[in-house]
């Protein structure tokens, strides 16, 4: 019939209505060839959508994962192609994963135009997004790719050639082709524009030029989707090569810093003769000079250093706290410094013997989580002191109470969920076991004791202390800081059961974490690979002491007995372990350079 008829649509409709008989003269009454041929273009472009979707979903999960991991990895930024400033590469893929968010959004909202009406033209509102994003992610990697960048690599199998004529070459073909086929899919919006006008009401013109072009770009985005993601699954990240591309110019990157302090000078004493900028002096990079100079900080008339800020000796500061661990003292009216001891307690008594550098782990830990989470809520950090145990804090109006987040059935909520089937006041499913994951986390409000453990309040009774509405907003938020941490840190192989955090307000009345954060003193971390649910779980604290306390007949009155050398010791690694699994950072690289864990 088609090729009488040389119309496809009629061809279709003749052939079914001689099947039906009488009532064929039915089908298709009162429809063009074009409301047939839409219709169902439009539904293969919802179900060819979803995958395209699908697609989107698994490159922004994929490279979310693959920024968490290299969050801390520096990486020289270029502009113009030239060194420029130091960045991180998570951050760069932390643009990727936010672009990808945005694409998805618009061809979400793409695609819900296209299911109805003409599609003449709404090709163009498609094709113009996701392949460019994807476009410019494969060729920064091609660009980092090169050997002289050489900062990553794409997955190389076992048996790959690189080169049919160079062998030694590891070209990086996928993402060549993932360009490549960005091209070809835009071309295809050339298309959708030329078929936005079309003759008087209606003509098909459009038809035959939709029928190539809408398949091939909707298998070419799957396709070119598919293949990012492999690509940054498997991508090779080279942080030795990123730092010394890094230092490759010698600090200049500094040079900034130096321009603006030499135009401080220059504001500061309009007088002076003109001289040479010492920016100027450093613009090529020739010796370690360059970072010297360029790493001091500026000296002029107003810039002078103020005391307060540099000059944070024990003996400008007066002790105004002391803590089973910690020590407090008071900089001025706006600022604290707390000190984090090596002391370790158990059973509420401080004991004798010192853990070594564990005060470092817990002020290095909260140093980074306080930067990590910055995004949710403020915190009280101001700096991290050369010595490692000390943190420079804002001064807040703390509330007077423990804001504990459980997502596992441990510690006191196991005890309560076996006396009564709750804890704080939250009723919880019936057999649940030691250790259970609770099906969502839950906040349980504590009174902060002076003396002794913090006891379990209720909501209700927690609202009485702070209000009904400050305690609303430190549930939800200390829920979210919770959830975040819980999964950054199963990524790397710890459960964090549950953990306590403190707020306060600033001046302004904004809520503020302070304390300490999840660290192995204020929260149950467990290692995953050992959890086993229905009993107690090792830990990445202080049980090693607890355990060795409880076989020597100790009342758990004070004093505490002295601990073993090798209990010291396994309690030290421990408490490292945490360190370095939760940060990625080497303890040994934070004791050198504590400001590390700030980013």
């Amino acid at each position: 019939l088609e090729a009488t008829l040389h119309h496809d649509t009629a061809a279709f409709v003749d052939a079914v209505a001689e099947k039906l008989g009488e009532e064929g003269r039915w089908f298709h009454y009162g429809l063009t060839s074009s409301d047939v041929v839409d219709t169902a273009l439009s539904l293969q472009v919802r179900d060819a959508g979803a995958l395209i979707l699908e697609g989107i979903d698994r490159a922004l999960v994929t490279v979310a994962a693959r920024a968490e991991e290299h969050r801390i990895t520096l990486q020289m930024g270029r502009t113009h192609g030239v060194h420029a400033e130091p960045t991180t590469f998570g951050l760069k893929l932390a643009g990727w994963a936010f672009e990808l968010d945005r694409g998805r959004r618009r061809v979400a909202r793409a695609l819900e135009e296209m299911r109805v009406g003409k599609l003449s033209g709404a090709v163009g509102t498609y094709v113009a997004t996701d392949p460019s994003s994807l476009d410019t992610f494969a060729l920064e990697i091609r660009h980092l790719a090169r050997t002289e960048v050489a900062e990553v690599q794409e997955p190389f199998g076992s048996g790959q050639k690189g080169s049919s004529a160079m062998p030694h070459k590891r070209n990086p073909v996928v993402a060549e082709r993932i360009c490549g086929l960005a091209r070809v899919v835009r071309a295809a919006a050339l298309v959708g524009f030329e078929n936005v006008a079309l003759w008087h009401e209606r003509d098909i013109s459009h038809s035959s030029a939709e029928r190539v072009v809408i398949p091939d770009a909707f298998l070419a985005v799957d396709y070119m989707l598919d293949r990012f993601n492999w690509l940054m699954e498997g991508l090779v990240v080279r942080a030795d090569r990123m730092l010394r591309n890094l230092e490759a110019s010698h600090f200049l990157f500094f040079s900034q810093r130096v321009l603006l302090g030499t135009r401080s000078s220059t504001f500061a004493d309009s007088s002076a003769p003109t001289r040479r900028s010492p920016a100027a002096s450093i613009s090529r990079p020739s010796s370690s000079s360059a970072r010297t100079r360029a790493m001091s900080t500026p000296s002029s008339p107003v810039c002078t250093p103020s005391p307060a800020r540099r000059n944070r000796f024990m003996s400008e500061a007066t002790h105004v706290a002391s803590g089973k661990v910690r020590e407090i003292y008071a900089l001025d009216d706006e600022r604290l410094l707390i000190v984090a001891s090596d002391r370790i307690s158990t059973f509420d008594v401080i004991l004798p013997t010192e853990i070594p550098d564990k005060g470092r782990v817990l002020t290095g830990l909260s140093g980074f989580w306080f930067t990590l989470l910055h995004a949710i809520v403020p915190n009280h950090m101001l700096a991290i002191q050369d010595d490692g145990r000390s943190m420079e804090c804002r001064r807040l109006e703390m509330l007077p109470i423990e804001c504990v987040v459980r997502g596992y059935l441990a510690g006191s909520g196991w005890k309560d969920y076996q006396a009564t089937g709750t804890t704080s006041g939250h009723a919880l499913p019936e057999g649940l076991r030691e250790s259970d994951r609770l099906p969502r986390p839950i906040f349980t409000p504590a009174t902060k004791a002076q003396t002794g453990h913090d006891e379990n309040i209720s909501r209700d009774q927690a609202a009485e202390l702070v209000g009904a509405g400050l305690l609303a907003e430190v549930e939800r938020v200390a829920i979210v800081l919770y959830t975040f941490a819980a999964e950054h840190a199963l990524a790397t192989g710890i459960i964090i059961a549950d953990t306590k955090f403190e707020f306060g307000v600033d001046a302004r009345n904004n809520l503020v974490l302070g304390d300490e954060a999840l660290t192995p003193d204020s929260s149950r971390f467990w290692p995953a690979d050992a959890y086993e649910p229905g009993r107690s779980q090792d830990s990445f604290d202080k049980q090693f002491v607890r355990d060795y306390c409880e076989t020597t007949g100790w009342n758990k009155e004070y004093p505490g007995p002295e601990i073993p050398a090798g209990v010291v010791a396994g309690t030290r690694s421990k408490y490292i372990e945490a360190f370095e699994r939760l940060t990625s950072i080497p303890f040994h690289a934070y004791l050198e350079k504590p400001s590390v864990v700030a980013g």
